[in-house]
């Protein structure tokens, strides 16, 4: 072939290339755009939303050093989220307020679910270009067919289109650093007489904006070591080491600089930023997280060293699966074209490339096990890899059909199965488990799931019952649901949140459980055992798996503040007030019966000791006994759960005559077995105060309990002393030293318009008073 025509050949190459990237883009992105908005998870709202409005705030008033969030450090992604907020800016508010104004007003808790397309739309276009790259770079290594198959395994990895469009920092890390491992890869390995520096720079370019993402991106330092070495000996270039090591300079600082020019926290205060996100990293890393986490059946800390190789088998899909598979086969039993490494315009050695992707796989693996914070999202990175490598399978096992269309039939089954899979998805890609391992039958009992998908149903079904705006609702991830319900949600309690509380649950009207809070038993296994006891009035159901179960709940009106407990024993949560329909009350008249609902926490208290209840007065007086009808709770006391839910009813009968006014409750334990109190429980005055108001009528006189009837008059007949109460007290004989309790019952004979104080006294037979008590009634 002429030289002409050679270049024309590679000028028509280069042509169908860009245009099956442009292609792959437009494929990539539409797949991520549509439903953009569909729903929120859990680490968007108070999180990356939050931070990049923060972010770009503190960019345009210049604190720069206060640009640090988190550890990750995710500088990219509030790059994006900043860019998003412009968007949302242009779009929807017409540009009639100033940028800065529309930040200032821009609610965020709740987030407005009118701006989380604009929010993640830059992730989604910049994910889009990236996999085009991808695929510019696979052509180079492993030629156009496998590349063409691996973009489009790689657009339709539902894992990796879930985290694509979400403001997160996996989705983008995974493909940062699939397109710097790729790049340095061509340079090192498509080598012409003189190397193109182009793949070096856009390799480390890359790699640094993968660091100000994720730092677990740093895995790219010992891989790239790694190649570096690999390629070394493979093509013994012995005599190039020194050139390698000035690459290597020159790549390092280019990722610095990149690091540097987008990370506005180092232009000002760099040493600090650095030494604060190391220390960050470092207290994270070494710690599970903090909800805990769920596997093989079992919640857990930290799920061990086993976690991410199962999880990496659930999050693949079928296709990918048996591709990877056959890439595997394709290294033991396959034959390799003629190594060509003098031009970019054919592949590199394919088996070289493919033993170079899993070795990135397998180490990163090994790499993310090493920590003890576990999230099956964290394998991301791997995903370019291996759908590069389930595509050299397809393609090679598929060579060995004999006739040419039946091997493009064969590749494009596989590729439409991925899409049906994908799609039967979509747009809750990341309920996504792979079919070979059970798919939604078996991941709920095997690893952790969900990341707030669903909730959204959750609050659509609960807006569409009567009276859905005023509800009160809680739910697990509170800042997923809230922005779609349209009644209270109710997160937290006297500053007690969900995730440490019931209360929160037990004030509301109703709850709504997710699948990985029943998978991690929280906050309590009792809290969980307590709503599954019933039937869960709605379950959201997608792909199969059940996310998000709503239950009624209690609706309690009085919530106690702290930790009302008695240690091994019980701790009280709220309680309500009934009346004699058993309808809710705020006040108590004085001639009525009242039903107290006790709501408290199992934490060891024996059945046979039981929680007693008083109305008493400030000083303690008792002016009303409870009386206990039963203790109720939906399961058995032997199947009880560690925080299991229960509550006593009491009817609570006032003293005949207790004046109107302030009482409170009084609770405590009582061990019958030998007579003796557990303990009073801990309760704040203002938690628990009851006002008695007057009654219907005065009580009839025969219905007191006088142990003497006086009826003597007094302030001229305005006031009659009935008599003396507590016969007990009177029969006793009287010890000097200590005090005496006495009661006494009087009568009001019409209006009273000012104070008289009463005055008893002790007086002996010469009429000396040996003790005496002086204050108004009632104390």
């Amino acid at each position: 072939m002429s030289q002409t025509n050679r270049r024309k050949t590679l000028i028509l190459k280069k042509k169908t290339d860009l245009l099956i990237s442009i292609g792959i883009f437009i494929f990539a992105l539409g797949l991520r755009i549509i439903n953009l908005g569909q729903f929120l998870t859990a680490d968007e709202s108070r999180a990356w939303l939050g931070w990049s409005k923060e972010f770009i705030q503190a960019i345009t008033e210049g604190r720069f050093g206060e640009i640090i969030f988190s550890f990750s450090p995710g500088v990219t992604i509030m790059w994006s989220g900043s860019f998003g907020l412009y968007l949302a800016y242009i779009f929807n508010s017409g540009q009639a307020v100033s940028y800065r104004d529309f930040l200032q007003t821009l609610p965020f808790d709740p987030i407005d679910p009118n701006i989380i397309f604009w929010f993640r739309l830059p992730i989604v276009v910049f994910s889009a270009c990236c996999i085009a790259v991808i695929y510019q770079l696979a052509n180079l290594l492993l030629g156009r067919k496998i590349a063409l198959v691996g973009a489009v395994l790689l657009t339709l990895d539902p894992l990796l289109i879930g985290m694509n469009r979400v403001l997160g920092h996996d989705g983008l890390t995974a493909a940062f650093m699939a397109v710097s491992s790729l790049a340095i890869m061509t340079f090192y390995i498509c080598q012409t007489e003189k190397p193109s520096y182009k793949y070096l720079i856009l390799s480390a370019i890359f790699a640094g904006l993968a660091f100000i993402t994720k730092l677990t991106s740093a895995y790219l330092l010992p891989f790239i070591g790694l190649l570096a070495i690999i390629t070394i000996v493979y093509y013994k270039r012995y005599r190039q080491v020194g050139v390698y090591i000035q690459d290597g300079i020159l790549w390092t600082l280019i990722a610095a600089l990149t690091i540097f020019l987008l990370w506005p926290a180092l232009w000002t205060q760099p040493l600090q930023t650095l030494q604060k996100v190391f220390s960050w990293l470092g207290a994270v890393a070494d710690q599970p997280h903090n909800r805990g986490s769920f596997f093989l059946g079992e919640p857990i800390p930290d799920p061990g060293i086993w976690f991410y190789w199962i999880a990496t088998y659930f999050r693949l899909t079928a296709i990918t699966t048996v591709g990877l598979l056959l890439g595997c086969a394709y290294l033991i039993f396959g034959r390799d074209a003629k190594p060509l490494h003098q031009t970019t315009s054919q592949p590199a050695n394919r088996k070289l490339v493919i033993w170079l992707l899993l070795l990135f796989i397998i180490f990163f693996i090994i790499f993310l096990s090493t920590s003890d914070k576990k999230q099956d999202r964290y394998i991301v990175p791997i995903l370019p890899a291996v759908n590069l490598i389930a595509a050299t399978g397809y393609v090679w096992i598929t060579k060995k059909l004999k006739r040419q269309k039946w091997q493009y039939a064969a590749l494009a089954a596989a590729i439409i199965l991925q899409a049906i899979i994908t799609l039967n998805s979509a747009p809750y890609y990341l309920s996504h488990y792979n079919l070979l391992a059970g798919g939604s039958r078996t991941a709920p009992n095997t690893i952790l799931v969900g990341w707030g998908e669903g909730l959204d149903l959750a609050a659509n079904y609960l807006n569409s019952l009567p009276g859905a705006e005023k509800l009160k609702v809680s739910s697990w991830y509170h800042s997923t649901f809230e922005p779609y319900f349209k009644g209270q949600a109710v997160e937290r309690v006297n500053d007690e949140k969900i995730s440490r509380s019931a209360k929160p649950f037990l004030v509301s009207n109703y709850v709504v459980l997710y699948v990985n809070q029943i998978q991690r038993q929280m906050p309590t296994p009792g809290i969980i055992q307590f709503y599954q006891s019933f039937e869960p009035e709605h379950i959201v159901t997608i792909n199969g798996i059940n996310y998000a179960f709503i239950y009624p709940s209690p609706a309690i009106g009085h919530t106690l503040s702290g930790k009302v407990r008695l240690v091994g024993q019980a701790e009280l949560l709220g309680y309500n007030v009934l009346n004699e329909q058993k309808q809710p009350i705020s006040k108590l008249p004085a001639d009525s019966t009242a039903t107290i609902q006790l709501y408290w926490e199992w934490q060891g208290k024996a059945p046979d000791e039981l929680i007693g209840l008083n109305l008493v007065d400030y000083d303690g007086r008792v002016w009303g006994e409870g009386n206990l009808l039963g203790s109720y709770s939906p399961v058995a006391f032997k199947n009880w759960a560690e925080g299991a839910i229960v509550h006593d009813d009491f009817v609570l009968d006032l003293l005949p005559g207790t004046p109107p006014g302030d009482y409170y409750l009084k609770a405590w334990i009582d061990r019958p077995t030998t007579g003796e109190r557990v303990g009073d429980f801990p309760l704040l005055l203002e938690d628990v105060h009851i006002v008695v108001v007057r009654p219907a009528s005065p009580p009839s006189v025969s219905n007191l309990s006088l142990s003497e009837q006086l009826d003597l008059p007094l302030v001229k007949g305005d006031i009659t002393l009935l008599g003396l109460g507590e016969s007990e007290q009177m029969v006793k004989p009287w010890q000097s030293g200590k005090e005496r309790d006495l009661s006494l019952y009087w009568q009001a004979n019409r209006a009273i318009n000012q104070n008289y104080p009463i005055m008893l006294a002790l007086v002996d037979s010469g009429g000396i008073i040996r003790a005496s008590w002086s204050n108004l009634p009632t104390g």
